[in-house]
């Protein structure tokens, strides 16, 4: 029987962190962006989320960020292929990430529940009725809700 009164996972059984729900972003001084990519980077900080990270390329003509990955290294990689792809191979540079209070970006393996799945666990977790069956299956790399 399902005991309510403690969390249905933490970190010692799942191995993932709650970096709790506070999020920053840090972008790279002197980093010179055209309008396309400005505007992108306003659409990543409206985003609101960890982990996070957005490239772009630099003859100015694209970029790619996503947002929500479980670990700050893995999104790096998926944010500049993104941006590699459309480049049209004008290297892509990261113009800035975000991560959850306290992280220093310049920080190497971080993870722990992006913080747009956490916010989901914790609704889910209040909705779940004692003795009644559910699931909230979280991605391995990024928040994945279906």
């Amino acid at each position: 029987m399902l005991d309510d009164r403690r969390p249905l996972a933490d970190e010692t059984s799942t191995g993932i962190a709650s970096l709790g729900t506070g999020a920053h972003i840090g972008v790279v001084e002197g980093q010179k962006l055209t309008d396309i990519q400005r505007a992108g980077l306003r659409d990543f900080r409206k985003m609101r989320g960890y982990f996070g990270a957005i490239h772009v390329s630099q003859d100015g003509q694209s970029y790619q960020h996503f947002v929500d990955c479980h670990n700050l290294d893995k999104v790096k990689t998926a944010a500049k292929t993104g941006c590699e792809l459309f480049s049209d191979g004008s290297p892509c540079v990261i113009a800035a990430v975000s991560g959850p209070d306290g992280m220093a970006f310049d920080s190497a393996a971080v993870r722990g529940l992006g913080l747009w799945a956490l916010r989901d666990f914790a609704r889910h977790q209040k909705r779940q009725v004692s003795s009644t069956y559910g699931a909230d299956p979280v991605a391995t790399s990024a928040q994945q809700e279906y």
